[in-house]
């Protein structure tokens, strides 16, 4: 395993030794008589001068990880009481929850600030395939394989003074867990022509300058052996570099580990027949009358709680060891919606669990586009909140955004409680629930039978019902085939490109002096805390890696270029980690996402192209004009689809050709 002492890719190097190499430095230089400032003080500075823009830029650094022989990696991070952004009230960023991390983010967005940066040089987006070109000009590189990762670069276009965007690399995978990674930049130019600036701390390590500064000294010889190494195998000389680091992921059980633990834990409370439950109230559709629903029930389920509070900014319980503990029980709401085709027919049907979007609600389930799908296609389909991203949850985050995001780990955490409610919801509609009086119907024959056939289980979300749904998804024991409409992942290179977020970045730019501070905020530091509540999270665990006790999964995702909500480079993302193909004949290519001539089993991507969409444009920035986020969902093409790939696992085209529709016919604005 990699660590400061070994990150230090596969030797075992680290603190020690370079206490022992300083040690013997000192001892030879050191005179009587010597004044304080010929003496170099084995400290590092607690900010990484590297890049001196910002604290911890280049973010992320194994600069911030410390030695821990109790952690899976073998270190943690450490960031300093000073280290992260303060804001123009004087509110320092605690570090004390990202520092439980025993690595950084797999969906990290490497990060650093050149200043009058040239876009020129950068491999754009639109053609990621030029990030193994000879001349690249950015690199990050698997320590592991050698290989080189793909990945485009931009500047970040959503602050209000451009001369402090950063520079960010993008991944267009999720990258792997407890794995190191090495990041270089050359050939970089400003807008006048000339090189940028490199940092004299990076200028010394590269070009064997010797200083008196702890910061590049205690690092030299991890840069010598580690880092220069494998740039130079990959084709960039050392000479020639502009400024290189190196990072090391999470583990997947420090990152996961909560969840599963909790996951488990709660299976084994639910019992066989589910947990306890109690309907509320029950509305009757006039199904003569050409209704489409005919019972709407609501009811609570009682799951185990592991949030220190049912309260809107409750974090996790945390035993001595950092792990949740069983805080009593809660009560979680259901809606679950018969239609009237199964009670006309007497007989079950399938279990559709639907996610809602950004902040909604369970009622989301009450559309009619939904309704009638569950009518056509015999589905009862089961509602709850998304705890920790639902309308009750809107205040508390904006609060949160305003004063201090020290505690934003309270809506990934909610979240992960929130994934235990809808298992517990599922699990009472598949036992005792799905007998009950409320979900009964006559057979035509006098016998009083269910409405629900507990062994088939589908999921069907939208939006944030896809990002949400990607994490939940990977984790039920139940679920094997699920559709995501219009999702995406991760966070970290979704909210740049969504317009649903810009009251979080006028916030976000109201509260830090140097903006900066707000692309390190939203492209990396909430992304450390949001893995276990995303699906960027979980990307892996889906078919690649599945999670123990947890079959493999398969997924339908159909999108909407030009997405104002969920940008397609997130969506992209998604389907590539997730093995899936572009269904043919598909609208474009994809990069990462092979085009295959439907019918096939599997994974799928179904874009649809709406011409009077807005467009994308090609910076960092969400699209403006009409969206289509809310077609896909309404086209007869697209609904017939997700039944059959629900029901057999076969994807089929549709479509006639490529998959096109208009806003004005589907969706109007």
């Amino acid at each position: 395993m990699d660590s400061l002492s070994a990150i230090l890719a596969n030797s075992k190097r680290g603190i020690s030794m370079y206490m022992v190499l300083f040690s013997v430095i000192l001892a030879g230089c050191i005179k009587d008589g010597d004044s304080d400032t010929d003496v170099m003080v084995e400290e590092f500075s607690g900010c990484d001068t590297l890049d001196k823009s910002l604290c911890v830029f280049p973010f992320p650094s194994n600069y911030f990880i410390a030695e821990d022989s109790e952690t899976p990696t073998g270190y943690r991070v450490n960031f300093g009481e000073t280290a992260l952004p303060l804001n123009r009230d004087d509110v320092q960023v605690n570090p004390k929850y990202w520092n439980e991390k025993d690595g950084f983010s797999p969906n990290a967005q490497p990060t650093t600030w050149f200043a009058e940066l040239s876009t020129a040089e950068l491999i754009p987006w639109t053609d990621i395939d030029s990030f193994a070109d000879d001349d690249a000009t950015t690199v990050i590189i698997n320590a592991t394989t050698g290989e080189r990762v793909p990945h485009f670069a931009e500047l970040d276009m959503t602050l209000d003074y451009l001369d402090e965007s950063p520079l960010l690399l993008r991944p267009a995978v999720t990258l792997e867990h407890d794995t190191r990674y090495v990041v270089g930049m050359r050939n970089l130019k400003k807008t006048s022509g000339e090189d940028v600036d490199v940092s004299t701390a990076f200028a010394a390590l590269r070009d064997n300058t010797t200083t008196k500064d702890w910061d590049v000294e205690g690092r030299r010889q991890h840069f010598d052996d580690d880092i220069f190494p494998l740039l130079e195998d990959q084709g960039f000389e050392r000479s020639e570099l502009q400024l290189a680091w190196d990072f090391h992921t999470v583990s997947r059980e420090n990152s996961l580990g909560r969840m599963l633990w909790m996951k488990d834990d709660a299976l084994a409370r639910f019992g066989q027949n589910g947990p306890t439950y109690k309907i509320t109230s029950v509305e009757y559709g006039d199904c003569d009358n050409n209704a489409a629903i005919a019972r709407t029930i609501y009811g609570t389920v009682s799951v185990p709680m592991y949030i220190e509070a049912d309260e809107t900014e409750a974090l996790l319980t945390r035993d001595e060891d950092g792990m949740p503990f069983y805080n009593g029980d809660e009560d979680a709401e259901f809606m679950i919606r018969v239609p009237c085709s199964l009670v006309e027919e007497g007989r079950a049907g399938p279990i559709l669990q639907y996610g809602h979007g950004l902040l909604g609600s369970l009622s989301e389930a009450r559309t009619s586009y939904l309704s009638r799908m569950a009518d056509d296609y015999g589905w009862v389909v089961l509602a709850m909140h998304w705890t920790g991203m639902y309308e009750a949850d809107i205040s508390s985050i904006l609060l949160m955004s305003v004063n201090d995001i020290s505690d934003f780990a309270f809506v990934p955490e909610r979240s992960m409680q929130g994934f235990v409610e809808k298992m517990g919801g599922l699990k009472a509609l598949m036992g005792d629930l799905g007998q009950d009086d409320a979900l009964l119907v006559d057979d035509g024959q006098g016998n009083m039978v269910s409405l629900v056939d507990p062994t088939k289980i589908y999921f069907y979300g939208n939006s944030q019902g896809a990002i949400l749904g990607g994490a939940y998804v990977a984790l039920s024991p139940d679920i094997e085939r699920a559709t995501f409409g219009v999702g995406g992942c991760p966070y970290s290179i979704l909210l740049a490109r969504s317009h649903d977020f810009d009251p979080y970045f006028l916030l976000f730019k109201e509260k830090y002096v140097d903006q900066r501070n707000v692309t390190l905020i939203v492209n990396n530091l909430l992304q450390m805390m949001w893995d276990p509540g995303e699906a960027g999270g979980y990307s892996y665990a889906m078919n690649r890696d599945p999670l123990p006790n947890t079959p493999t999964k398969e997924v339908l995702m159909q999108v909407a270029i030009g997405d104002v909500q969920v940008p397609n480079l997130a969506s992209h993302v998604q389907a590539r980690v997730y093995g899936a193909s572009n269904i043919a004949p598909g609208v474009k290519t994809i990069y990462g996402v092979p085009d295959l001539t439907a019918p096939f089993d599997g994974s799928g991507l179904a874009e649809w192209y709406y011409p009077d969409a807005a467009e994308t444009p090609f910076e960092g920035v969400p699209p403006t004009g009409d969206d289509p986020h809310e077609c896909v969902r309404r086209e007869p093409a697209a609904q017939r689809q997700l039944a059959e790939f629900l029901t057999t696992g076969t994807i089929n085209n549709y479509c006639n050709g490529p998959c096109k529709g208009l806003i004005s016919n589907t969706c109007p604005q």
